[in-house]
């Protein structure tokens, strides 16, 4: 109890009082008494005071009578008297130690009775009895009493119930002095008050606004260092008894024992320096759920913000072997340890070195175990957009996405859903052209699209995060068009080209209508359920249709099965309603409104069952991402290029109407007056060309007289792209052929007269003439192949020569739009051959017309030409190949064209990288439609050393894409008869040869081949087509004669005899007959030349020892269609 001294009073202490306070009185009476001592008491200064005349009312003060009364004011003052007494005897105590235990039991009934609030009786007696205790000390007195530890405990619960009454700030204070003094005096802290303390941090409640919690923390933070001894004893206790008892019961009480570190922390981080120790062995130990429990305890206490970076860096051993039990053994300490981690991200100054939780997180997100994945990219997807900008670098969010191609469905969700919340998160700021945005997000849509093809379930992914995430439809209540529209623009900015076009695709723009769904639509309603109709044959009919129907969206599918089903539920439920709606989101009529309406409705109303299919099938039918709506603000953004910024927007609104021109003109319809205006634009005169051969009758406008002389001049000017257009439109119109032969007539005057870039823009009009109207330039065909042959392209290329002489020549392609007049007007001119076939195929002349083209076709390919530089001889290969493959595709020309199949196969290995994927592209788009003889599959499976990634992913796309696609019966003609074929090109390969380094390059096209299409049924058919190949002659042999098919023969043959080996294949007798194809093959002459190859072995001994000594590694990793998750494995997992 210390000494005090009541300001400003001078005057001797002595006490004037001489009344008696026992004895009987009534209550009036008694309260003027006690109210007079109590005035004359309180101003007494303890150092003057004369005590004894103290001594009268000391003893009469503690009667029982007094402290036993009912009246509530007589109460209050007797103990504002005692604490008067207490103050003015300090340092000693004028009562017995017993006297003294029921002293403090009065004042802290008294207080608890009458501490109410400001509007409660004696409110201000309350409070002077409180400051005393709290500034004199006197409760201290209370440590050195028998059964003090009772005491105290009862105190501090008086207190913290006391404190629960939302009093004034002054008296919590008052209320922590006199608790902190009690634990600064007491000899060791008792149980109960220790118990009574951290019972105020296992609340439910908790929080500076709760003033018991509050309390609590003052304390702690007050007395840390006495309370850390007992709190590690406690601490431990808990987990000796708990962990002897082994029950749930235990499990629970060490769970809440754990639960308080992080709370009490909020009160100083020495509170628990002494249990740290223990935590830290907890981390180490063999109890996995210990092990857990202590990982989470310590997660979330670092990442208290005030005090969590502090015990970090006072602690570092026990924060180093927190940061280990990322690479635990167990997976549940590692998932506890992510769900700590997540809150330390940008939490501040944690112990120094590159930051361990990123690094962790970004480690834990390629870890062997699935759920561990799942759960550190589920992490991301939590934080705000400050934190994930300025906490979470570039290198961390690529591995993030990196995660969308997981093997795992899991992963790759988690990895999607958050990748997708943060792009959503950066939009605003991408919008508003943030540098620091741009380079840490803008990039994620491309990759996002880039990677969608690389599985079917990857694309699923793909769809929805970007329908979600990166091109939110508009909400139904707020639609803003042109708002919806820029965010496409502005996204699209950083799409590169393929990623553009894979865009387009996944957003139906580049879809063939009516498309597959469109059919699927069509067949649900007439299917009508299933409910049947008189006519038996037509609803056998329908039933048929719907069925393969079902069959080709299934394969787009993963689970294929699975989706045929649905496809089939749906399809029998024949919900009109869902058809109506299906119907609005894939019309090219509806707008954005109708289609997001349409949307949300049918993804609420789909059966649940069946929703994972079905809404597959709504994003792939419906113009989510470009409609009619966005015509309006794509036209406006071409217009008015003020900036970088505007023009930027501008070549991508370009870029976007030149698709939909190309694909949906449909789009255009409401808008043909706009397109009309300003003609003069290239993209606003490619749409009106585009919408005019969609619908014809649309030219009303077209057709005026001043409107075609319009059109008539833009097709005679310089610019290709406008004589382009200009021409296919005048084409379009209606009465057109007067038009035309005029046009026609027009240009062909000034062929000969034409400079560059008119003979350009004339070629480009005349191909279009030959295409779409081939009747208006016959009377003038032999003049204009005249000039093609003799002044077009067999004229050299100005710059031909030096390049030819030039041995450091530059090979880099020419971009289309800087590509010179000349150049322009030689690939044109094929492209004129090439239509002009085309008219005529189907007429009796057809081959006649052809066969000098096809001549010069394969000219340019075999041979090549000293007048060409190298980069305009690969634009004329290119054009060359792909006319070929056109031209094949009719049938009359397809046989004059097989002979030099294998040239034009050829192209796809090109040296120029822009020659092979233009093509392989062009070539696939025609497979795809299924226009191409069955012999030009062959073509994908010669990438298989291509040195870019991109070529072999579009050729493994279409591979896997067809294969899954086609029924039982076709694959064997499409893909599997073909491989004699394959075998004979490879024998015919330039790069043939019979040495084993030689070989060992040829067994990878084979193998790549098998990667894709050997299945345990197809194997014995393949095998049986490689052995065929021994049994035949080559109908074109070289200069070794057949040697080198028979060599490829044997190739083959091991090497499926390995692979049905490595997969435990069985490789029976194929039972049916195969029927080689005559234009390669050929019998033999007699019986002992066939006998004589049979016995023959052909192929190298070295390669057959090869082949054995790699039996185990013949399964290829082929890079298509199956994503696989390489996770990290060099961390050591350790307890």
């Amino acid at each position: 109890m210390v000494s005090t001294r009541v300001k400003d009073q001078n005057t001797v202490g002595r006490l004037q009082f001489k009344e008696k306070l026992t004895g009987t009185h009534t209550n009036d009476a008694l309260l003027k008494k006690l109210k007079a001592l109590h005035q004359e008491l309180a101003p007494l200064d303890q150092e003057v005071v004369e005590r004894e005349t103290l001594h009268s009312v000391r003893k009469q003060l503690i009667h029982k009578a007094l402290l036993l009364h009912k009246d509530r004011g007589v109460k209050a003052y007797v103990a504002c008297c005692i604490a008067d007494l207490l103050r003015l005897y300090a340092p000693d105590a004028p009562y017995t130690q017993d006297e003294l235990r029921d002293i403090f039991q009065f004042f802290f009934k008294q207080l608890s009775a009458g501490l109410q609030g400001t509007s409660a009786p004696y409110y201000q007696l309350y409070f002077v009895l409180l400051e005393s205790l709290s500034t004199v000390k006197s409760v201290v007195l209370v440590c050195d009493l028998p059964s003090s530890d009772e005491l105290m405990a009862e105190i501090f619960k008086t207190m913290f119930t006391l404190v629960r009454r939302n009093l004034a700030k002054k008296v919590e204070l008052f209320m922590a002095d006199i608790l902190i003094a009690l634990i600064d005096e007491s000899h060791s802290v008792p149980q109960g008050v220790l118990d009574v303390l951290l019972s105020q941090f296992t609340a439910k409640e908790l929080g500076h606004e709760q003033p018991a919690y509050r309390l609590a923390v003052q304390v702690c933070a007050q007395t840390c260092e006495k309370l850390q001894r007992p709190i590690a004893q406690f601490f431990s206790d808990t987990i000796v008894t708990s962990h002897d008892a082994e029950d749930e019961k235990s499990d629970a009480d060490i769970q809440t024992a754990h639960n308080l570190l992080p709370r009490l922390l909020t009160a100083s981080t020495d509170i628990v320096a002494s249990v740290m120790p223990q935590l830290d062995e907890e981390l180490k130990t063999e109890d996995v759920t210990i092990r857990s429990i202590a990982t989470a305890t310590l997660g979330v206490m670092y990442r208290d913000t005030k005090h969590g970076p502090e015990l970090a860096q006072k602690h570092p051993t026990t924060w180093s072997n927190w940061i280990g039990r990322r690479n635990d053994k167990e997976r549940e300490v590692r998932l506890v340890f992510i769900e700590g981690a997540k809150g330390l991200v940008g939490i501040g100054k944690l112990p120094p070195g590159v930051d361990p939780i990123e690094a962790s997180l970004t480690l834990k997100m390629l870890d062997p175990d699935e759920k561990v994945r799942a759960a550190a990219c589920r992490v991301f997807g939590t934080f705000d957009y400050e934190i994930v900008l300025h906490h979470v670098g570039k290198p961390t969010l690529e591995v993030l996405l990196g995660r969308v191609v997981d093997k795992k469905a899991s992963v790759r969700a988690e990895s999607l859903k958050s990748i997708g919340a943060i792009y959503s998160l950066a939009y605003p700021e991408i919008e508003a052209g943030m540098a620091a945005a741009l380079e840490h997000f803008a990039w994620i849509p491309n990759q996002l699209v880039g990677h969608s093809s690389l599985s079917h379930d990857v694309k699923v992914g793909v769809e929805q995060i970007l329908l979600t995430h990166v091109f939110p439809l508009p909400s139904i209540d707020s639609v803003d068009e042109t708002a919806w529209t820029d965010r496409l623009v502005n996204v699209l900015k950083g799409l590169n080209a393929k990623s553009h076009k894979i865009l387009f695709n996944m957003g139906g723009l580049r879809t063939v209508r009516p498309s597959i769904y469109e059919h699927f639509l069509d067949a649900c309603v007439k299917y009508r359920g299933g409910a049947t109709n008189d006519n038996d044959d037509e609803s056998a009919a329908l039933t048929y249709r719907l069925s393969n129907i079902i069959k080709r969206i299934s394969m787009q599918f993963s689970d294929f099965q699975k989706a045929a089903e649905d496809l089939h539920t749906f399809a029998k439920d024949n919900d009109n309603r869902l058809y109506k709606l299906l119907k609005t989101s894939m019309d090219s009529n509806s707008d954005v409104r109708a289609i997001a309406k349409a949307v949300k409705e049918f993804t609420k109303r789909v059966p649940d069952a069946i929703a994972p299919t079905l809404l597959v099938v709504l994003r792939r039918s419906t113009f989510w991402l470009i409609n009619k709506s966005s015509i309006p603000t794509l036209l406006r953004r071409v217009q008015g290029i003020s900036s970088c910024h505007t023009r930027m927007a501008a070549n991508i609104a370009v870029l976007i109407l030149r698709t939909v021109s190309k694909h949906c003109p449909e789009l255009y319809k409401d808008h043909a007056g706009e397109l009309m205006v300003d003609v003069a634009k290239e993209v606003y005169l490619g749409a009106l060309s585009s919408l005019l051969r969609y619908d014809p009758s649309l030219t009303v406008g077209v057709t005026e007289r001043k409107s075609l002389q319009r059109m008539m001049r833009l097709a005679l000017s310089s610019h290709s792209r406008q004589a382009k257009f200009a021409a296919r439109i005048i084409a379009s119109a209606s009465g057109k052929e007067e038009h035309c032969v005029d046009l026609a007539e027009d240009i062909v005057k000034r062929l000969k007269s034409a400079d560059p870039d008119h003979l350009a823009a004339h070629m480009t009009a005349l191909v279009q003439l030959a295409r779409y109207a081939p009747e208006a330039l016959e009377h003038k065909n032999k003049e204009i192949t005249d000039f093609l042959i003799k002044r077009l392209i067999l004229v050299p290329s100005p710059s031909a020569q030096m390049d030819v002489d030039d041995e450091d020549e530059d090979e880099t392609w020419v971009p289309d739009e800087e590509l010179d007049g000349l150049t322009i007007a030689k690939v044109q001119a094929l492209k004129m051959c090439r239509y002009r076939c085309l008219a005529h195929s189907r007429t009796s002349t057809a081959r006649d017309i052809a066969k000098p083209v096809l001549r010069l076709f394969v000219q340019i390919l075999a041979n090549g030409s000293s007048f060409y530089s190298p980069s305009v001889m690969a634009r004329l290969r290119l054009e060359a190949a792909t006319s070929l493959v056109h031209l094949s595709a009719v049938e009359s020309l397809s046989k004059d064209i097989l002979p030099h199949f294998v040239t034009i196969a050829l192209m796809v290995q090109d040296t120029w990288f822009n020659v092979r994927t233009v093509f392989l592209n062009k070539l696939v788009t025609l497979l795809a439609r299924k226009r191409l003889p069955v012999h030009y599959n062959i073509v994908p499976f010669l990438t298989a050393h291509d040195p870019e990634e991109d070529v072999i992913a579009t050729a493994t796309s279409y591979i896997h894409a067809a294969f899954r696609g086609c029924p039982p019966s076709m694959k064997v003609e499409t893909f599997e008869m073909i491989f004699i074929r394959y075998l004979h090109l490879l024998a015919h390969h330039p790069d043939f040869g019979d040495t084993p380094k030689a070989l060992f390059g040829l067994s990878k096209y084979i193998d790549f081949y098998l990667d894709h299409i050997a299945t345990q049924d197809s194997i014995s058919l393949l095998y049986h087509l490689a052995m065929k190949a021994k049994t035949v002659q080559d109908a074109d042999p070289g200069d070794e004669g057949s040697s080198d098919l028979y060599i490829v023969s044997e190739l083959a043959q091991e090497l499926i005899k390995k692979r049905a080996t490595s997969h435990s294949w069985s490789l029976p007798t194929y039972p049916g007959r195969v029927k080689l194809p005559s234009d390669i093959l050929k019998k033999f002459d007699d019986v002992e030349s066939a006998k004589k190859v049979a016995r023959t072995i052909y192929l190298p001994e070295e390669v057959l020892s090869w082949i054995e000594e790699n039996e185990k590694d013949k399964i290829s990793k082929v890079r298509n269609h199956e994503c696989h998750c390489e996770p990290r494995t060099d961390d050591v997992l350790c307890t």
